[in-house]
């Protein structure tokens, strides 16, 4: 019944959300397809996130050029400490957002606490505040600097590579989305279905559970997506991003009927 059967892109990925039945297809298909439509998925979740983060980034950056051009007093970053000649500490807000300077020591990272996002700059270190959870520190000593720092060089260097390492560095975030998402169908998620299958007396090869595993994740990877757009954060998330996986492995495991499956051909 499904060997003369066509899915266009949009109609596996809602199938995959609800029609458990249709894993039937999708393992009587190629494995490379299964991979490509993870692939295509992967690269419009992570292209989604990647853009909010460009728009994140840029405006951030923005802010940290009017700073250091307009309002930060001049500093040199000498010797693993940073030195301010201006009182602390100083302290800009805008929209749920803080940057905090102190190299005076009054000040530590709870003034972080109550703000969405934040930097605190330090006498010692530089921490950022991505979210609730999410916190980036810099040790000015893993720097390894053999000469000092001062804020004329690095308004240079912001001005003439900020953009360039923005676009590196939204590359990168790109990057490190599919591979994660490529590590989740191939080995994460293969595995939570090897037991699945064991108990409930299916055999399938590790090929198959591989295609059953990639439309397993279309609902976890919109989920993450939705949640990064909105900007809402979730702690331990990979939790639930694994758990509803699992949920449809079950759920897509108990509709395959192995006695049609075993006679299919892959499809071209």
């Amino acid at each position: 019944m499904y060997e003369n059967e066509k899915m266009s892109f949009l109609k596996k990925f809602i199938n995959s959300t609800y029609n458990f039945k249709s894993y039937n297809y999708f393992i009587s298909e190629k494995l490379s397809k299964a991979v490509l439509y993870l692939l295509l998925l992967a690269f419009v979740s992570s292209g989604f996130m990647v853009l909010k983060e460009g728009f994140s980034f840029n405006k951030e950056f923005s802010k940290m050029k009017t700073i250091l051009n307009e309002e930060m007093p001049s500093f040199t970053l000498d010797n693993d400490e940073l030195i301010i000649d201006s009182e602390m500490p100083i302290i800009y807000e805008e929209d749920n957002t803080i940057f905090v300077i102190d190299t005076s020591n009054k000040l530590d990272i709870t003034s972080l606490d109550k703000y969405n996002r934040g930097v605190f700059i330090g006498k010692n270190e530089l921490i950022s505040k991505e979210s609730s959870t999410k916190f980036t520190t810099i040790k000015y000593s893993s720097l390894e600097l053999k000469n000092s720092l001062t804020s004329e060089y690095v308004s240079r260097i912001i001005n003439t590579f900020g953009n360039i390492f923005i676009i590196i560095g939204l590359v990168l975030i790109f990057i490190f989305l599919i591979i994660g998402k490529l590590i989740s169908v191939f080995a994460i998620m293969p595995l939570a279905a090897l037991v699945i299958a064991s108990i409930l007396n299916k055999k399938l090869s590790y090929s198959n559970l591989i295609k059953i595993s990639a439309y397993a994740l279309t609902v976890p990877i919109l989920l993450k997506t939705f949640l990064k757009l909105v900007g809402i954060t979730i702690p331990v998330f990979f939790i639930l991003y694994y758990g509803i996986g699992i949920v449809y492995l079950i759920f897509a495991l108990k509709n395959i009927h192995l006695d049609v499956n075993e006679s299919l051909e892959p499809i071209n």
